[in-house]
């Protein structure tokens, strides 16, 4: 567990500061002044350059989201899942819902979980943070699942369907597996 929570915030304090450096908008403006027979004072408006602001609304209600994760554990062997996840998506920042999964991660293994993803920014390229909490069946028996994860969603003109990646950590705390995670997925 304390090798889960410490990867989880190494993640954290990597991702944030860079997120939020890019949340600004750089501002530049400029003056001109000629100087003829009559002195003149243009000023040109500022741009906003860098993240565009989105275009489109984003879709409030339910939402899907399906995905495939692929990483290896700590004893280099591969864990591969797909999931389902379906829920209501609040606002521009929060979505909850649930969701179940089924592949191989120590051995078969199908699970069912409550999923919380907190979106930082509203802009088209949206980083988040997801949590995943809930139980799972595998070869071994029943146990907890933990899944804890950081991603970028790039919103598209169609209000509903965004594609996403995200890595992270994937923990189960009876048998003691834990695995790093990458995944590639598409909201609808």
């Amino acid at each position: 567990m304390k090798r889960f929570l410490f990867i989880t915030v190494g993640l954290l304090f990597c991702v944030l500061p860079q997120v939020k450096a890019q949340q600004g908008f750089i501002s530049s403006s400029m003056t001109t002044t000629t100087i003829n027979e009559e002195t003149t004072v243009e000023t040109v408006e500022p741009e906003n350059i860098g993240l565009e602001k989105p275009t489109s609304t984003t879709y409030v209600g339910f939402q899907q989201s399906a995905n495939i994760q692929v990483g290896p554990d700590l004893d280099c062997t591969t864990n591969v899942m797909g999931n389902y996840v379906a829920g209501w998506r609040f606002n521009n920042l929060l979505f909850v819902g649930g969701g179940i999964g089924l592949g191989y991660a120590y051995g078969f293994t199908a699970s069912l979980y409550a999923n919380t993803r907190l979106y930082i920014t509203k802009t088209r390229a949206q980083p988040f943070y997801d949590l995943s909490l809930g139980g799972a069946i595998t070869e071994e028996g029943i146990d907890a699942t933990i899944n804890s994860q950081i991603g970028v969603n790039f919103r598209t003109s169609h209000k509903k369907l965004s594609p996403y990646v995200s890595a992270g950590v994937q923990y189960f705390p009876v048998v003691g597996y834990c695995a790093i995670i990458c995944k590639l997925g598409l909201n609808f």
